[in-house]
């Protein structure tokens, strides 16, 4: 595996972190997930339960291994102090700020271990004046800017169902670990380095055009997600090279067909039709650029991994 032999010490709970460290878990990295004692990860009360297991925690915890310390006692954090030492990466969810009053400053992590990549996902970066307040998915949805380009144009706003800002933010943290591993790896960093990512600022690079336009003029972005349909093309859709030169005839039983690896045109072979016929008149009538709908395919892929929850101890 690509990460195997890569310690990592989790200290995440709910989906953020927890999605990108299963992510790193997935790749091979050897991941403790530290839990306080008690209830661990809320997470594991929540979601559909099976057999005393939720599949919801399971989902994001899967290949982990798991530790219950009491962080808030000395001998805690002797023994978070201890993996540190030993560890590759460290990836905290806390506010800006909670984990250096807890005993680990950028300075304590630094000295415990030159070498460690240490990664923060908060709600809006460590810095600046919403800094220290807590995030969730919907606020960072809102926040974003994300849920004003959704709904009806004369409706209300409307919030993805699934939990986006979560997801992006754990695959932007996950990516960033890895970056660093490898800058450390060859020696371009001289050690570890600091990563960050934020649910509301992982949004904000995910609306593209609409972001783009906002930051360049200063306008608020139309609302236009249910305006445009997918049609179905029964022919060739027009090129440059099409338009710019008389197309040859086609026949309009040409279909689009897309799968999540590839997409391509389908012609069925048709015996030849003299030149004059009604049916090559049809053809050449149904093959004109204005009969044309440009199809829109769209293809998608998952990625699976080891189905294994972290055990509580």
């Amino acid at each position: 595996m690509p990460l195997s032999g890569i310690h990592v010490v989790d200290l995440t709970r709910i989906l953020a972190g927890p999605f990108c460290t299963q992510l790193l878990a997935d790749l091979g990295a050897d991941v403790i997930k530290i839990e306080a004692p008690g209830q661990g990860d809320p997470v594991r009360g929540q979601g559909a339960i099976r057999d005393g297991l939720s599949w919801y925690f399971a989902q994001f915890n899967r290949n982990k291994r798991s530790l219950t310390l009491d962080l808030y006692q000395d001998q805690g954090k002797e023994v978070l102090a201890d993996l540190l030492r030993r560890a590759d990466v460290l990836v905290e969810n806390y506010r800006p700020g909670v984990l250096a009053r807890m005993g680990f400053s950028e300075a304590r992590l630094r000295e415990l271990n030159p070498r460690l990549v240490v990664a923060s996902v908060n709600g809006y970066g460590s810095s600046g004046p919403y800094a220290l307040r807590p995030a969730f998915d919907f606020i960072a949805q809102a926040m974003s800017g994300f849920m004003s380009v959704n709904g009806p144009p004369d409706g209300e706003l409307l919030r993805a169902g699934p939990p986006i800002s979560d997801l992006v933010v754990g695959l932007y943290a996950a990516f960033g670990v890895v970056s660093a591993l490898l800058a450390r790896e060859r020696g371009t960093t001289g050690g570890g380095q600091q990563v960050e990512a934020s649910l509301t600022g992982g949004l904000i690079s995910m609306l593209a055009y609409f972001s783009a336009h906002h930051f360049a003029t200063g306008e608020l972005p139309e609302r236009t997600a249910i305006r445009w349909s997918i049609p179905m093309a029964c022919s060739m859709p027009p090129t440059a090279t099409s338009r710019s030169r008389r197309a040859r005839p086609r026949s309009s039983s040409a279909c689009w067909r897309s799968s999540a690896s590839r997409s391509s045109w389908t012609t069925p072979t048709s015996p030849a039709t003299p030149p004059g016929s009604p049916t090559a008149s049809a053809s050449r009538r149904s093959s004109t650029p204005g009969s044309r709908s440009a199809p829109s395919p769209n293809g998608s892929s998952a990625s699976t991994g080891r189905a294994c929850p972290a055990a509580a101890s």
